[in-house]
């Protein structure tokens, strides 16, 4: 019964091998009939004819046609980045400067005043909130060594 098995077996991977042969001498055939027919499957002939039709197309282009639409876009493209520009840099700019100019006149007041006046009022601060500090640590000194020493190197 093994025997018949292997045999089995046996056949059935010649049978794998000649269906794989006959596989590979039917694309042969069918690359034959193909090149008898006129065409190729070859690089080179598929490289031949894709050069060919380009340079035919090539042919058929207006050089001059070509060059207008680029003059064209060229001309868009610079209008639609001065839009940008225009957008985003000098209208922001525009309406801050009118803004300060309103501000000042109906109000009376120069906004470079009120900018130096709002820094020295938060420089005021400052200095009062260190010396603040400075003054209760010397009326209730800390009780850590680490906060004592941090006093000490200030």
């Amino acid at each position: 019964m093994q025997a018949l098995e292997a045999q089995v077996s046996q056949k059935e991977n010649a049978l794998n091998t000649l269906q794989e042969s006959l596989m590979t001498v039917d694309e042969r055939i069918a690359r034959y009939e193909r090149r008898l027919a006129g065409q190729s499957d070859s690089m080179l002939d598929s490289i031949n004819r894709g050069l060919s039709s380009f340079t035919a197309s090539i042919g058929e282009v207006d050089i001059f046609k070509i060059q207008a639409q680029l003059e064209a876009s060229v001309e868009n493209l610079l209008n639609l980045m001065m839009l940008y520009l225009l957008k985003t840099l000098l209208l922001p700019l525009l309406f801050m400067y009118l803004l300060i100019k309103g501000f000042q006149q109906i109000w009376q007041v120069n906004v470079a005043d009120c900018s130096s006046h709002l820094q020295r009022q938060k420089q005021k601060k400052r200095l009062d909130a260190a010396n603040l500090n400075r003054d209760t640590n010397s009326v209730f000194p800390p009780s850590n060594p680490a906060q004592q020493g941090a006093l000490n190197r200030s």
